[in-house]
């Protein structure tokens, strides 16, 4: 089996977080000024998550985005496995968003950014994961860690 990533022409930059603040940002530069300074977030708050994925056909092609949070570390002793069974305690539900969407036109970077609502994830450490599919490569993924603090 290939290397993971191996002759992939679309490839990604590392995920920025930013406080959300009306427009959605189109360049680094104007992102820059919210971005977080910290991995901790309150669990009421939304989440900027913004990206660029270089190497897209200047023409335009389109390119399936995933953006996913997840629990990073499932607890699993005695206990917590009883008092999921009795249902006294719930598991946080991952949030996910998927969109069609179609690459930069006349430029080979596409920058992007998507706002997610966390408020339904408890307080923990979590892995915000993004997946990109372009026709004729290997999924590119990039993740970035997070800490759901209280509200």
């Amino acid at each position: 089996m290939a290397p993971f990533a191996v002759g992939t022409r679309v490839t990604l930059s590392d995920l920025l977080f930013y406080e959300p603040y009306g427009d959605f940002p189109t360049t680094v530069e104007e992102v820059a000024p919210h971005a977080l300074t910290t991995e901790k977030v309150h669990a009421g708050e939304k989440l900027g998550v913004y990206w660029e994925a270089y190497g897209t056909e200047l023409a335009g092609e389109p390119m399936k985005v995933s953006l996913t949070v997840v629990r990073e570390v499932e607890e699993s002793g005695f206990l917590r496995r009883q008092a999921k069974t009795l249902r006294v305690v719930t598991e946080a539900t991952p949030v996910s968003i998927t969109v069609q969407d179609m690459s930069a036109r006349g430029s080979s970077t596409s920058p992007r950014a998507l706002q997610l609502d966390i408020s339904t994830l408890s307080k923990g450490a979590y892995v915000v994961q993004l997946e990109i599919e372009v026709a004729g490569q290997y999924i590119v993924r990039a993740d970035h860690r997070i800490e759901i603090t209280g509200r």
